[in-house]
């Protein structure tokens, strides 16, 4: 194939492409909001085995609790970021942006308390949404907690060419969670291979242990730990799905234009080069 030829399939299958993507993610957050709509609050003491939804407040695991890596103050969960401002001159244009220079995210478990008991909260693989984070600025690579001075921020801290952001979910604050509810013994190979589980079960003389994991979902449920309401998770995913939805139609439309000129000058040459149609008489 030639160069034009190889542009006008590219120009043509990747308008293709993205609304396929869109139209994926805009049906998969509408099942989800879905899937929570019609998924009732079980309480952690009566809950099935299986999928459920929790409501409660994050409590740590004894003598283990989480500590932020940028704030160094405990919590349940934290995703941090680590930025500098750069400036990058040419000949023709200066470029001024922040950079990443570091991130991540808590794995730890954290108990979940809804009144009636507690679950173990395994976070790995789940979608977390906290409501808000905490954002400051330094002078260094490695940061030092967010300033409690305003004089100090002002005149320095303010100043600084570096950005620490850290998101959290805070103990007592209440949280909502979905995902595979499951009961272990203390003879469970999870219990087992787990000591901070191990440690847990044996400070407060239990045999079982409640777990709430992303682990044995299916296609349509979701692992959800959010400090929102489950009212304002669903809303989210609904606009999700309608701006998906939005651009899988923007999409279509282009992959429609771009193609249609294409597919009429294939259908005239067809009808110009197919062959006549040949008619053979038989004599009885």
């Amino acid at each position: 194939m030639d160069l034009d030829t190889v542009l006008t399939l590219i120009f043509v299958c990747l308008p293709i492409f993205f609304a396929l993507i869109c139209f994926y993610y805009a049906i998969y957050f509408l099942k989800a909001a879905r899937n929570i709509e019609d998924s009732p609050t079980s309480k952690i003491r009566s809950a099935a085995q299986g999928y459920v939804e929790l409501k409660g407040t994050p409590q740590p695991l004894p003598n283990h609790p989480t500590i932020g890596k940028l704030t160094q103050k405990p919590c349940a969960w934290y995703r941090y970021t680590v930025e500098i401002f750069q400036t990058i001159r040419t000949p023709t244009q200066t470029n001024a942006s922040w950079r990443l220079l570091d991130q991540g995210m808590s794995q730890a478990l954290f108990l979940l308390d809804d009144g009636t008991g507690q679950c173990v909260i395994q976070p790995w693989g789940a979608e977390i949404m906290p409501t808000q984070g905490i954002s400051w600025r330094g002078h260094t690579r490695i940061p030092s907690p967010p300033s409690t001075s305003f004089l100090k921020w002002l005149f320095w801290d303010s100043w600084g060419s570096y950005r620490y952001t850290e998101y959290r979910l805070e103990f007592d604050a209440p949280i909502y969670a979905s995902g595979m509810f499951c009961t272990l013994s203390a003879t469970d190979p999870r219990i087992q291979d787990a000591l901070l589980l191990k440690s847990y079960l044996a400070q407060n003389n239990l045999s079982t242990c409640n777990l709430l994991s992303k682990e044995g979902l299916v296609q349509n449920q979701n692992c959800i730990i959010s400090a929102m309401p489950e009212p304002r998770v669903i809303r989210q995913f609904k606009i999700k799905a309608f701006i998906f939805f939005i651009v899988f139609v923007f999409f279509s439309a282009v992959s429609v234009h771009s193609s249609y000129p294409i597919v009429k000058k294939s259908f005239q040459d067809w009808k110009k080069y197919k062959p006549p149609l040949q008619f053979t008489q038989f004599r009885q």
